[in-house]
Parts: structure tokens; C-alpha cells; sequence
């Protein structure tokens, strides 16, 4: 190695140590709670943030669990442990901007082995952080089902004492951020998916579980929680939207069935106006239009005592024709 490359690579090593730092990079490959130990008695830093989003090595750590339980030896030890040992604030240590903590923000990529330990070693940190809602609008289970949306570990959160239909106050950014997100989606006449994924939450005590479950197509998901007692299969986000607008809109034709058959009401619109079938038709999805249509017909002849079922499709034909 001649001199130039050598100054070249202690330049990228020094330059990643103070973006990220050893400790970051090792809570981040895989578990091994010895190096981090060792690193922690030599005074590695376990609540330096990494630049821009101000995440610390806890946060790292529960965050990106890409190892499996097959790398954590007999003493049951992960890296989240050793942090959490070394210094018992990091439990408290909110991100900066959007107030997301270790335990509650560690949900993204984690799998249900990490979280069945967590549940079992920190047992009262996680009734705190399983209906809090951070600052970014998402709970414990939030976090989880907007990457990966694991039924097993949605059941070891339902078994622990997840309220699927009460969460806690939400942090201040979140009541910033979502109401920017709901005035951007109904100043756009096509929101995107990013605009709809903040605006469907609504800072109350109410998740958006079947709302999240609907719009990514989360079947498994979906299923586990229309088995949930006091779900509510109609209950409407900020902008007014259901689950099965949503479904509709993004034309998920297996989430429409489901939620039609948990009893979702075709004909509810919007804060624009719009009922599902708008949604399918507005989004060129044409199957789900004749479904939603033969759906709204059925529940509007129902709610009419049976009335003309004909007369309902005429209605519905002149309502496709609307701009």
C-alpha cells in the first residue's frame, strides 16, 4: 500500500468514525454484545448522534435488528442489553426531531424473536411505549407495520397488552407534521402515497392500524385485526377517508373483499366527496369499480328497506359519468 492510499483510506476510516462512529457501525452489523461491551469500557460514547437525524447507538440498535436469534448465545444477551446496562437513560432518550424513542422506534425491521425478548426483559418500558405516539404519528406497532407487518409479531404485542383502539397523546412534532400532510392532500387533486401515509393518521386516541393495514395491503395483518374485539371497520382518518377508500384507492382487490365482508360501508365519502367507488374509478382500477358498484347497490337497497335494487343501479350509472 503506497502512501497516497494509505492516507486515502485513513481519511474514509476518519470521516466515517465521526459521521457514525465505531460503536454505530458495530450495534449495526450484527449481534455482538462483547465488542460492544468492550468498546463502551473504552469510552465509546453510546448516546453520540449520527448527523441529520440525531439517531444514537440504542436506536440503532433496536432499530435495524437484521441478525436473528441464532446469533445470541446461551446468556440471552443482545446488543439492545448491553446499551440499556451501560446507561439506563438511553431507554428515555428521545430522537430530536420527531421525538421517537429505542424502544418504541425499534420496530421498523425487528422480528418477532427481538421483540419477544424485549417484551420479557423490559416488560414495564414496553406497556409505557406500546400506545405512546411519537412524533412521527406511529405507536410500537405503527412503526412495525409500515415495513414489515409480521402477523406473529403483531400477535406477541396483542398477547403483551396492545390496545389495537386506544393509543396515548401524540408528541408535538407529529400534531405539526400531520397537519401539514392532511392540508397538502386536499390541496392536490392526485395525493401521493408519501402524502396519504401522514395524512391518514390523525393525532387522537385512535390508531390508523386498519387504515396503514389497508392502503399496503397487509392481508395478514388486516385479518388479525378485524378479529380484534371493539375494531371499527368504518372509523374515518382526518380526512374523513375509510379503510376501504384507502383499499380502494391503491386497488387492492383482496383487502376490498375483506373489508367488505367485515361489513365496510361502500357508500361513506370523504372529506372530497368521494366513495370508494370514486376512488377505484378516479384511479383507473375498473374491476373494483363493478365490485364497489354491485356493493354500494346491495347496502343502499338494504338501507331502503329493499326498494328498488334497479333503481339504485341507475343512480349509479349516472354517478359514473360525474367529472
Amino acid at each position: 500500500m503506497n502512501a497516497t492510499t494509505k492516507t486515502d483510506l485513513l481519511d474514509k476510516i476518519s470521516w466515517v468514525e465521526k459521521k457514525f462512529g465505531v460503536l454505530h457501525l458495530a450495534v449495526l452489523s450484527r449481534n455482538q454484545p462483547k465488542l460492544i461491551q468492550m468498546l463502551l469500557d473504552h469510552g465509546a460514547n453510546a448516546r453520540q448522534p449520527i448527523p441529520l437525524f440525531g439517531s444514537n447507538s440504542a436506536m440503532i440498535a433496536t432499530t435495524f435488528t437484521m441478525y436473528d436469534a441464532s446469533e445470541v448465545g446461551d446468556d440471552d444477551l443482545w446488543n439492545v442489553d448491553v446499551l440499556f446496562k451501560h446507561d439506563p437513560g438511553l431507554f428515555d432518550l428521545k430522537q430530536p426531531i420527531f421525538g421517537i424513542q429505542p424502544l418504541g422506534g425499534g420496530n421498523c425491521f425487528g422480528h418477532a424473536a427481538y421483540l419477544e425478548h424485549v417484551l420479557k426483559r423490559y416488560p414495564e418500558r414496553c406497556r409505557y411505549e406500546l400506545g405512546r405516539i411519537d412524533g412521527v404519528g406511529a405507536t410500537f406497532l405503527t412503526h412495525h407495520m409500515v415495513y414489515t407487518s409480521d402477523p406473529e409479531y403483531m400477535r406477541l404485542l396483542f398477547d403483551a397488552g396492545l390496545d389495537v383502539t386506544l393509543a396515548g397523546p401524540p408528541e408535538r412534532p407529529y400534531r405539526i407534521l400531520s397537519s401539514l400532510f392532511v392540508l397538502l392532500a386536499k390541496l392536490q387533486s392526485r395525493p401521493s402515497n408519501a402524502v396519504f401515509h401522514f395524512a391518514v393518521m390523525r393525532n387522537d386516541k385512535t390508531p390508523p392500524y386498519l387504515h396503514i393495514a389497508s392502503m399496503y395491503a397487509q392481508l395478514g395483518a388486516l385479518d388479525l385485526l378485524l378479529a380484534m374485539p371493539g375494531v371499527d371497520v368504518n372509523w374515518r382518518n382526518r380526512l374523513r377517508m375509510t379503510p376501504l377508500h384507502l383499499a380502494a384507492r391503491n386497488g387492492h382487490s383482496l383487502i376490498v373483499d375483506r373489508l367488505l365482508a367485515a361489513g365496510a360501508d361502500p357508500t361513506l365519502k370523504d372529506w372530497w366527496g368521494r366513495t370508494p367507488v370514486a376512488w377505484a374509478r378516479r384511479m383507473g382500477y375498473a374491476t373494483l369499480v363493478d365490485k364497489l358498484t354491485a356493493a354500494a347497490d346491495t347496502a343502499t337497497a338494504a338501507r331502503s328497506g329493499g326498494n328498488d335494487l334497479a333503481h339504485s343501479g341507475r343512480w349509479q350509472r349516472w354517478a359514473r359519468v360525474k367529472p
